[in-house]
């Protein structure tokens, strides 16, 4: 009898046991489906402090205009849209298509985020229109000036803030030009793959950006861009120092695969950029491609 009663003891403790563990996986599977990293895109997006004022977005100051820049520049591209849905705007990146958009010569989808259709944005009392194709940057001092003669012109090479402030130094108004070298049209199932790197200047947002894209969604192609070590930058201020490029290899079979190791406020006087793209669909018959695609500027 004494020896039942253990085996019951036993089996009691064993039963306990397995209902703690299925309660432990089940509690750890839940934790899974609501993990951080899922949550992480719109926990992001609420440090951004930006409202929508009419149809642009309005930032109070400076310092969160910047910080936007740093928030969307450490997330995948792919996510814009959350931004754009979370806080009700409609911005050029989803009105324009790439074609259009780079017909006016706005490479950087960042910059396309920031801006409504017409380009324009507000930061503080002041309105900014970017005219990229023109290279020109028209600020009004507050929105009440727009339809009139309170307005003032730079040029996209401009560090405009400087020039607001009423910093006159040659750095200011001297810098490197936007530059572009692109390959596109590799041919693979189901469409073509593109890939160019990039200086975009915009007189209050400037960037080095590298992207590799498919035009499709789904294939076989497998695409990558490497940037070894050896690129650089300086930005344009009095006292800067060169700064190395990180090295970045991605690749895989997704649709566009993007490095931007620079976004600031502020332009750039020297730069020198060197990606190395791939793309491999031969198990359809097409490729494989390669190229190095540079940009300098000194």
């Amino acid at each position: 009898m004494k020896s039942l009663k253990i085996y019951q003891f036993k089996g009691i403790v064993f039963i306990m046991f397995l209902i703690f563990s299925s309660n432990l996986f089940t509690g750890c599977k839940k934790d899974v489906l609501v993990s951080n990293d899922d949550l992480q895109p719109i926990m992001t997006f609420e440090n951004i402090k930006v409202k929508v004022l009419e149809d642009r977005l309005y930032f109070e100051n400076r310092a969160d205009y910047a910080e936007a820049i740093e928030i969307l520049s450490n997330i995948e591209e792919s996510t814009f849209d959350l931004f754009e849905k979370s806080i009700g705007f409609q911005s050029m990146r989803t009105v324009l298509n790439q074609k259009e958009r780079e017909a006016i010569n706005i490479e950087d989808e960042l910059l396309a985020t920031l801006l409504n259709p017409q380009g324009i944005i507000q930061i503080a009392e002041n309105i900014f229109e970017i005219d990229a194709l023109n290279e020109i940057v028209t600020v009004y001092s507050a929105p009440e000036t727009r339809e009139k003669n309170g307005k003032r012109t730079f040029s996209t090479n401009d560090d405009v803030f400087d020039r607001l402030d009423g910093i006159e130094a040659l750095y200011t108004k001297s810098g490197c030009p936007s530059y572009k070298e692109k390959v596109k049209n590799w041919a693979v199932w189901g469409g073509n793959v593109e890939c160019k790197v990039v200086y975009q200047k915009a007189g209050i947002y400037f960037s080095l950006q590298s992207k590799i894209k498919k035009d499709h969604w789904g294939g076989s192609a497998y695409i990558s861009l490497t940037c070894p070590s050896g690129s650089s930058y300086t930005q344009n201020r009095s006292g800067a120092s060169q700064q190395s490029i990180p090295s970045n290899s991605q690749g895989g079979y997704g649709r566009v695969y993007n490095y931007r190791p620079y976004s600031s406020m502020r332009g750039l006087k020297q730069y020198y950029f060197s990606v190395n793209f791939y793309c491999d669909d031969s198990v359809s018959g097409y490729g494989p491609y390669s190229t190095t695609l540079t940009i300098n500027c000194n």
